[in-house]
């Protein structure tokens, strides 16, 4: 993870929308999310982990929110109500 954290893993060195904490990434498997204190291990399953066999998981990375965008949120002008009443 420090090389992710660095953002020299897979080629993210070049872009800016690698994921910047471990936070960001969800790691599923047998259709449930692994907890952030669980090993892999952990979530082994006798009905369906063959030992020595492959098992699948899927990681899904959260998109950072971009600055633009969260400075949109906090920037008290957005933040306004109309109504009208024709």
């Amino acid at each position: 993870m420090t090389k992710w954290k660095n953002n020299a893993f897979y080629g993210f060195a070049e872009k800016n929308n690698a994921p910047r904490t471990v936070k960001d990434l969800k790691i599923i498997s047998g259709g449930k999310i692994l907890e952030n204190n669980k090993t892999v291990g952990d979530c082994r399953s006798p009905l369906y982990d063959v030992p020595g066999g492959v098992t699948t998981m899927h990681v899904v990375v959260s998109q950072p929110p971009q600055e633009k965008e969260m400075k949109l949120k906090s920037d008290p002008k957005q933040q306004k109500c109309v109504c009208v009443i024709l």
